[in-house]
């Protein structure tokens, strides 16, 4: 089924933007719509946005832009590594089913596209494949996105292997962008033509927030954690700085808010030490927050202590709120803080470092305003300016010209 849009535009390029969520509140999904929208308003593409579900918040949103969006059935070829119970079995056995049923989706998206003049295909991360076979079988002009490192952030593999993902990058695809040159390093070595992709980093829009007014108030200092509670993402190693806080340094006027749903064995894990260290009325579990800005507005430092992100989206949001942003240093993190500049970076996994770091920090208000600051101008200069946007939009201009010339 689709929703058109009221009215056509025969002048704007038609690309096909093919999600791998439903949810609006996804950061991919985020990302990707930022993009869309900035292009959009820009005159320079007509979106048709296709989703593998029939509802969600993200459908919601792309109809209340009035683009024009096709809801389909199709798979994602990433699988979770092992299988231990049989809930893994079953959910495994889903996945295949879902890729079986992308064969039809194929030829009636294709065809779908074709009648909508739809040049150009574009697919919003690695897990996506349904792109690469519509340039395969269609022979549309295809651009990937690859917002994720795979096996060392979300703990997946591609189904066939990497082998197959690298020959799909060099078989079925005209560009490639990626989210971080982390995660560019990891993949060039396997892309022939190295005139075919780049790095575009997140845009990420400016919000209205008084970025002096939390460092009026320091009777609490609040520190924030942000994002799905997950062993690579880090929270037990910041619950256990946050000790050292209380019982080495002394320090009983701060406060932890971990956001995320709380579920799952590693927030227990997290709970337990918690309670075991007796530290529950410094610690606040927020879960599931839809509008984090709002929390952000009165934190002082923002934590991401992720041993794998790929890009650092956390970092640049609490940046333009005018947190002092805390980060591990590893991946795409370290290509966003300037340690002592613009932020402060810390060895992965190193909670005693952590410790230290947020106890010069919190001793040192002052001096903490202007790093906030130092960070906002930073944010603010270089992703809060539609740069990806546009980038994106020039290379989805060029594909157009070379394919009219043909």
């Amino acid at each position: 089924m689709k929703s058109e849009p009221i009215n056509r535009d025969n002048s704007k390029i038609r690309v096909a933007f093919i999600f791998h969520e439903v949810d609006r509140n996804n950061g991919a999904n985020h990302s990707m719509m930022d993009v869309i929208d900035y292009m959009a308003s820009s005159g320079e593409v007509e979106p048709v946005i296709v989703f593998p579900k029939p509802s969600g918040t993200a459908i919601e949103y792309a109809k209340s832009r009035r683009y024009t969006v096709i809801t389909r059935r199709y798979g994602q070829w990433n699988f979770t590594n092992g299988c231990k119970d049989l809930s893994e079995l079953i959910y495994k056995f889903k996945r295949l089913t879902k890729i079986a049923m992308t064969i039809p989706t194929l030829f009636l998206l294709g065809n779908q596209l074709r009648t909508l003049s739809v040049s150009i295909v574009y697919s919003n991360t690695m897990t996506n494949f349904l792109g690469a076979w519509l340039s395969r079988w269609f022979h549309f002009k295809h651009i990937w996105h690859i917002r994720e490192f795979g096996e060392e952030d979300h703990h997946f593999h591609i189904l066939g292997g990497d082998t197959r993902l690298y020959r799909y990058f060099n078989r079925y695809t005209d560009y490639i962008y990626f989210i971080s040159n982390s995660v560019m390093q990891k993949f060039e070595p396997y892309i022939v033509d190295k005139s075919k992709f780049e790095v575009a980093y997140n845009d990420i829009l400016p919000v209205e927030v008084d970025r002096f007014k939390r460092w009026d108030n320091l009777h609490i200092i609040y520190m924030l954690i942000a994002g799905t509670i997950q062993p690579g993402k880090g929270q037990l190693d910041v619950v256990k700085a946050l000790e050292i806080l209380i019982h080495k340094y002394g320090l009983t006027n701060i406060r932890l808010q971990i956001a995320g749903a709380c579920e799952g064995e590693y927030f227990q894990q997290v709970q337990r030490y918690v309670v075991q260290n007796k530290i529950e009325k410094f610690v606040e579990f927020l879960g599931f927050v839809e509008n984090m800005n709002e929390i952000r507005a009165t934190t002082h430092f923002g934590i991401v202590a992720s041993s794998s992100e790929a890009f650092g989206r956390v970092t640049i949001e609490g940046m333009l709120t005018g947190m002092v942003m805390i980060g591990a240093d590893a991946a795409g993190t370290s290509e966003l803080i300037n340690s002592g500049s613009n932020g402060f970076l810390y060895p992965v996994n190193d909670s005693e470092k952590l410790a230290e770091i947020l106890f010069d920090c919190i001793t040192h208000p002052e001096e903490m305003s202007r790093v906030g600051e130092r960070g906002f101008k930073y944010a603010s200069q270089n992703f809060a300016r539609h740069k990806t946007g546009r980038i994106i939009g020039e290379k989805i201009r060029q594909l157009q010209s070379g394919m009219e010339y043909l």
